[in-house]
This record gives C-alpha cells, sequence and structure tokens, in this order.
C-alpha cells in the first residue's frame, strides 16, 4: 500500500451487508476464533446472519459504518445507541488508519446525539486497540456461552472539563459523611442541577478550593473521577483553573479511600 490513502467512512446499506458480513467472517476465522468455544463460535455466527443483522437494524436501531478504499469495504463498526456491538478491520489494512476512522465517526455521532460514555464487550483480540484510543476496562474477564469478552467503556463526559456550572451543595465541610463511619467532609460536596448522570441521577461533584461551609458554588470542572466498579462519574468543581493534581487529590482522598478509580484533569495549554 503505497502513495495518499483515501479513506471514506459512511453507513452500509443493505445492498453492501454481504460484504460487511464476508469481512467479519474472515476477520472471525483467520484471528479472533482462537478465544471461543464450539458453542460461541456457534453463536457469533448465529448474531452475524443476516435477518438477525436486518431485525436489529429494523428493530433495535443497529447502525452499521465502514471504511472504504476505492470503494472497497475495509473495515466495519456496528453499535446500537451507546454500545459497540462489531469491531472488525481487514488485516490486509491494519496499521493504515481504519480501526482509528471507524471510533472517530462513531464518537463524533455520539457526541451529537447526547451520549456520555461508549460500551463495549471487547474480544481479547481489540483490547489493545481500544485501549490505544482511550478506552478502560470495568469489570473482570466474563467467559459466556462459549464467548470470551472483556467489559470496557469510553468516557465522553471530557467535553465538561473546563465548563462553568452551578453546585447545589447537600454535604457541607463538617458533615458527617452518612456511609464512612467517623467520617467528616472536610470539602463541600454536591450535585449540578441541571445535568444527569449515566444512572438518571444528579451529576455529584466536590468542591475544590473552598474550606468554609456553603450552600452554593459556581466554578471550573477541573477533574472528572470515573470509578472502576460502576459507571458514574464525579467531578472536581474548582474557583480557579490553577490548581496542582496532588493538593486536589488530597482533599478529596479521605472521601474516595480504597476506591479503584482514575481521575481525569482539565489540561490548560
Amino acid at each position: 500500500m503505497k502513495g495518499i490513502i483515501i479513506v471514506e467512512v459512511r453507513r452500509i446499506d443493505l445492498v453492501q451487508l454481504n460484504e460487511a458480513i464476508n469481512l467479519i467472517k474472515k476477520v472471525f476465522e483467520e484471528y479472533e476464533h482462537f478465544d471461543y468455544t464450539k458453542e460461541g463460535i456457534n453463536n457469533f455466527y448465529k448474531e452475524i446472519k443476516k435477518e438477525t443483522l436486518i431485525k436489529k437494524i429494523n428493530n433495535e436501531n443497529l447502525k452499521l459504518i465502514g471504511t472504504f478504499i476505492e470503494e472497497r469495504l475495509t473495515g466495519v463498526l456496528g453499535y446500537i445507541d451507546n454500545r459497540i456491538t462489531l469491531f472488525y478491520v481487514d488485516y490486509d489494512y491494519q496499521g493504515l488508519g481504519m480501526g482509528k476512522a471507524l471510533l472517530q465517526y462513531y464518537l463524533e455521532d455520539a457526541k451529537l446525539s447526547g451520549i456520555r460514555q461508549i460500551v463495549v464487550n471487547s474480544t481479547l483480540l481489540v483490547k489493545e486497540i481500544f485501549e490505544k484510543y482511550g478506552f478502560f476496562v470495568t469489570g473482570e474477564t466474563v467467559k459466556e456461552k462459549g464467548m470470551t469478552y472483556i467489559p470496557m467503556a469510553y468516557n465522553l463526559l471530557n467535553v465538561a472539563l473546563g465548563s462553568f456550572v452551578n453546585v447545589i451543595v447537600d454535604a457541607p465541610i463538617g458533615m458527617i459523611h452518612p456511609y464512612l463511619p467517623d467520617t467528616f467532609y472536610e470539602i463541600n460536596a454536591g450535585f449540578i442541577s441541571d445535568i444527569l448522570n449515566m444512572d438518571d441521577d444528579f451529576q455529584e461533584a466536590y468542591i475544590y478550593g473552598v474550606y468554609k461551609p456553603i450552600e452554593k458554588f459556581n466554578g471550573t470542572v477541573i477533574g472528572i473521577i470515573h470509578y472502576k466498579d460502576r459507571d458514574t462519574t464525579k467531578w472536581i468543581v474548582s474557583n480557579t483553573i490553577d490548581f496542582k493534581i496532588d493538593d486536589v487529590i488530597n482533599d478529596i482522598g479521605h472521601l474516595e479511600y480504597g476506591v479503584d478509580l482514575d481521575i481525569e484533569w482539565l489540561k490548560i495549554n
């Protein structure tokens, strides 16, 4: 593959469905089936039958997109709302940006749809690819119906970093924590009343940099806490974007002690 390669990403229509299925089968049979039992292989083939896919397109909002080079289909990504269901790239075109193009197309579509988190049951084959583009593992490896997969997610909440929000404080400094014995709030905590999280509850938030009890607060989102054992997040809101990460962690640490989490920080260029 030499010279400039022009990659087009577009929806796969019913006319191209057989071509998409053949590509998926090719990659699966050459590289992926080793992680499946006989039962798993049979279940996989049932999932990608043409009739099954058409039914999901009509009834479950399944969308299929593909990468094309000179009208040749080189990659397929399928998704239902915020869940990726298929992700296959012809290995003759690996390393040429097909997977990246598919994911970027879908993530942009998800943002426009108001989706805040993407989830996928990743096969072992593509786990590292998903991680390369910002996905993270959310649970233990699962073996089910003869198939092995790893639950992963990608948060689009980073669009909130740097945004200005209003926090209603329901746990002011000095309040006893309702679930942690002998623990007092050393920072103000509350919720953002006009933003819902993945569980349709108000988005929870910590307030950094204010060390007296308050009832409400306006500030900038400087961090987003991602929990490994749940889909919801917690935002860190500050009255300044001039902060030291270690100082913020010291402030919230007593409330998150022993919790498996990652924090995404606001980056100032």
